[in-house]
C-alpha cells in the first residue's frame, strides 16, 4: 500500500484539461439548432409558401392564421424536447457516481467525472468501476463484467489484470490505476460506434409511410384541381393559393410534433422514476415490446443489498445483541455495501452499535 502513489491536485487538473471529463460526450442540440432544422424542412417550406401566397392574394387573415399555426407547431415541439432533455440532465446529476481516489496522498470521494488517467482508485464490494483500470493491489477480488463483456459469471482478478468502466465489484477489495476515461474506455468506444449507426425507429418508419401516402393523394388532388381551375380561367394567384392550402390540409404537418409531444411527456415521467433515456425514439421501439427476456442477474434489480432476516444460532445472545455486534463491526467510513445493509437494517429496528469501555 505504501508504494502506491496517486496524483497531486495540480497534476489531476492538468490531465482533466487534457483528456476531458470522465463521461461519454453527447451531441446536444441547442434550441436555435432545433428551430433551424424545423425551419428548413419541406413541411415548413409549404407553410411559408401558403402564407406568402395568401398575403399576396390580399388574404391577410389567412396569412396570420397560417403564421400562428407555423409558430405554434415549431414552438411546442422545441419546448417539449428541451423539457425532456432538462429532466434527464437533472436525473443524471442526481444519479452521479462518486469514486474513492488517492490525491495528494489522501483518499477522497470525488465525482467519477473528475477522474483522470493515472488516478489510483479504491474499490470494495458493490462499487462500480468508474473507468478502465489496471489492478495494482488485490485481495480476493472478483468483478462482474456482464454489462460490458457479456460474461454471466464474475471474473477473478489479480494484480496486473484490467477491468472496464461499468463493471462492479462482487467480492474482495482492490486498488486500481486508471488507464482510460470517457470515450476512450472500452464501454465508451462501444457507445460511440452504436451512436454513429443510428437507425429509424419503427414509429418513425410508420409516420414516414403515412405521410408519403397522404402526400401522394394530396399532390394528385392538387394537380387535378389546378387543371380544373385553369380550364375555368381562374386567376393564377387563386389557383396557387388553393393548391398550397390543399397540400397543407392533406399532409399531416403536425404529426411529428404531436408524436414528439407524446414521447417527451413519457420521457419526463420516466425521469421521475430514475430512468434515463438516451434517445427519444427508443421509447417508440420499447412500446412495441410484448415480452422482455433477461439472463443477467442484477440487470433488472436495484443493485442494492438489503438484510431480510437474521437468525440467531446461539441462544445465549438475543437478536439485539447480535445486531449490536454486527453494527459495531460495520464502520460507515468504509462504505461497504454489506456493512451499509447491516447498519441500515439495524437503524430500522432501532438498535445501536455495541461499544466497550
Amino acid at each position: 500500500m505504501s508504494n502506491i502513489q496517486g496524483l497531486t491536485d495540480n497534476e489531476a487538473k492538468a490531465l482533466l484539461l487534457r483528456y476531458g471529463p470522465n463521461a461519454i460526450p453527447e451531441k446536444k442540440k441547442s434550441a436555435l439548432t432545433r428551430i433551424a432544422k424545423k425551419l428548413i424542412s419541406p413541411m415548413s417550406a409549404m407553410f411559408v409558401a401558403a402564407g406568402l401566397l395568401s398575403l399576396f392574394a390580399g388574404e391577410s387573415a389567412d396569412a396570420g392564421i397560417i403564421a400562428v399555426l407555423f409558430a405554434t407547431n415549431i414552438g411546442v415541439s422545441v419546448w417539449h424536447e428541451s423539457k425532456a432533455d432538462n429532466a434527464l440532465e437533472m436525473l443524471k446529476k442526481r444519479l452521479a457516481v462518486s469514486a474513492r481516489v488517492l490525491r495528494d496522498g489522501v483518499w477522497r470521494d470525488i465525482p467519477s467525472a473528475d477522474i483522470v488517467p493515472g488516478d489510483i482508485v479504491s474499490l470494495v464490494v458493490g462499487d462500480l468501476v468508474p473507468a478502465d483500470i489496471e489492478i495494482v493491489e488485490a485481495k480476493n477480488v472478483s468483478i462482474n463484467e456482464a454489462a460490458i463483456t457479456g460474461e454471466s459469471l464474475p471474473k477473478d482478478k489479480v494484480v496486473g489484470d484490467k477491468s472496464y468502466s461499468g463493471a462492479f465489484m462482487t467480492t474482495g477489495s482492490a486498488k486500481g490505476k486508471v488507464i482510460a476515461t470517457g470515450a476512450k474506455t472500452y464501454f465508451g468506444t462501444t457507445m460511440t460506434l452504436v451512436e454513429g449507426n443510428r437507425r429509424r425507429s419503427a414509429l418513425e418508419k410508420d409516420i414516414i409511410s403515412v405521410s408519403k401516402f397522404l402526400s401522394i393523394i394530396s399532390v394528385t388532388l392538387m394537380i387535378v384541381l389546378s387543371i380544373v381551375l385553369a380550364a375555368a380561367h381562374e386567376p393564377f394567384i387563386k389557383i396557387a393559393t388553393l393548391a398550397v392550402s390543399m397540400l397543407i390540409a392533406g399532409i399531416p404537418v403536425a404529426l411529428p410534433t404531436v408524436m414528439t409531444l407524446i414521447i417527451s411527456v413519457g420521457v419526463t415521467k420516466l425521469a421521475g422514476h430514475a430512468v434515463i433515456v438516451r434517445r427519444l425514439s427508443s421509447l417508440e421501439d420499447l412500446a412495441n415490446v410484448n415480452l422482455l427476456l433477461s439472463d443477467k442477474t442484477g440487470t433488472l434489480t436495484e443493485n442494492r443489498i438489503t438484510v431480510h432476516e437474521m437468525i440467531t444460532m446461539n441462544q445465549n445472545y438475543s437478536a439485539q445483541d447480535i445486531w449490536s455486534f454486527a453494527m459495531a463491526a460495520s464502520p460507515d467510513a468504509e462504505k461497504n455495501p454489506l456493512d451499509i445493509a447491516v447498519t441500515n437494517r439495524g437503524h430500522e429496528l432501532n438498535y445501536s452499535a455495541h461499544h466497550t469501555d
